[in-house]
């Protein structure tokens, strides 16, 4: 059983410049009474130990990391360092997710910008952390192996309705090895409507990994399907490291997007009413 799997409480760890400590101090307070397992270098460090090691230590047992970002924090070296860290493949195999924290008025760094920020600015502070803690306790409930691939598959859909898509069922979908299409409306900046139409490829898998003959095949959809902007693969597992540099390398692959397993958790675990209706015995299936 993966970590993804795992019934434990979710263990979270601070990262933050000496600038932001108070801030720190209020999230890491504030989770610790909630019952949160919290990292944070005041509780965790002590006289004689060696602060680096220390520091990967917690980073690396975490579920979590939590990178608060205000204007001193995006203007450190540190922030890339951590980024870097937390970003790196040994972190993503573990499960470990990158949350970015918004405790100051800045400017997101482009790696992050297409992550979900948590909002810690001011009186946000009481609400934000309300709302992680809810979801923190929600991801032990989501089992996936508990599922079968037809649950999984109306579950991934029912997801994207709550993020906005609409979702299709096309007559090639199954046949062409499309599970489904979903419509995303958006407008550009002069207010007018647009329509994204993404090729969506539902893989429930217990131990394997996305392969590079599925995404070659998404690669190969998007080619043949001229109006599908994107192609969405979403997984129970994860995708495999010759994976990541075929779509580094295709041509297509930037228009390829690849939902894992400890993502996709944390996106299910956003909306209470998935997690009840999908997982309502905390992951057992009567």
């Amino acid at each position: 059983m993966n970590d993804v799997e795992t019934k434990r409480p979710a263990k979270v760890f601070l990262s933050y410049v000496s600038s932001d400590k108070a801030s720190a101090r209020f999230i890491a307070d504030a989770l610790r009474q909630s019952g949160v397992s919290t990292w944070f270098d005041e509780w965790e460090i002590h006289v004689g130990d060696s602060i680096i090691q220390r520091i990967e230590d917690g980073a690396m047992s975490s579920d979590y990391i939590l990178l608060l970002l205000s204007p001193a924090a995006v203007e450190s070296e540190w922030l890339k360092a951590e980024i870097s860290m937390a970003l790196s493949r040994e972190l993503h195999e573990r499960a470990i997710r990158l949350v970015p924290v918004l405790v100051a008025d800045c400017d997101i760094p482009p790696v992050l910008r297409d992550r979900v920020l948590l909002d810690l600015r001011g009186n946000n502070r009481e609400i934000g952390i309300r709302r992680l803690v809810e979801q923190l306790s929600a991801v032990p409930a989501i089992r996936f192996s508990e599922l079968t691939p037809e649950i999984f598959e109306r579950l991934v859909g029912d997801l994207l309705v709550e993020l906005g898509f609409s979702v299709e069922a096309s007559a090639r979908s199954h046949d062409s090895g499309i599970d489904f299409t979903a419509i995303y409306k958006s407008h550009d900046p002069f207010g007018v409507e647009k329509k994204e139409t993404w090729l969506v490829e539902v893989k429930l898998y217990s131990k394997s990994r996305v392969s590079i003959s599925a995404l070659r095949e998404a690669v190969g959809l998007l080619a043949d399907w001229r109006k599908a902007a994107m192609a969405l693969i979403v997984t129970s597992g994860n995708i495999t490291s010759e994976g990541r540099r075929f779509l580094e390398e295709s041509e297509y692959g930037s228009r390829v997007r690849v939902i894992e397993g400890p993502e996709l958790t944390n996106l299910i675990a956003r909306y209470p009413a998935l997690v009840e209706r999908y997982f309502p015995h905390g992951g057992s299936r009567a």
